[in-house]
């Protein structure tokens, strides 16, 4: 059997909200080991996160919440180094101001 080497989607996640400071207004959903969404709904966004058990990289996506449904992906980041809070804060706003852009686009 394999050495676990990695992260938990559930760990990362909860790492972004605290850097993030979004004690209070987000949470996160489990769908597998190395899955997890953060729902923000004061913002009706989503920040998807993907882990792995042998490796310490992460890969974030990002869509919007509509009508209590969740849109597919708008914006996803590279791999991630899933152990600097710095890195994984500065992927999330990137993730938030590529939403605000997609939705200056559309309204334009």
């Amino acid at each position: 059997m394999a050495d676990i080497n990695g992260l938990s989607a559930e760990d990362v996640a909860k790492t972004i909200i605290n850097v993030m400071g979004w004690q209070e207004t987000a949470r996160t959903r489990w769908f597998t080991m190395d899955q997890e969404r953060i729902e923000h709904h004061g913002d009706s966004r989503w920040i998807g996160v993907t882990s792995s058990l042998h490796h310490t990289w992460v890969t974030l996506h990002a869509g919007r919440i509509r009508d209590g449904e969740f849109t597919a992906p708008e914006a996803e980041s590279d791999r991630l180094d899933g152990t600097d809070q710095a890195v994984l804060a500065l992927a999330a706003r990137r993730l938030w101001e590529r939403l605000d852009g997609l939705e200056q686009e559309k309204s334009l």
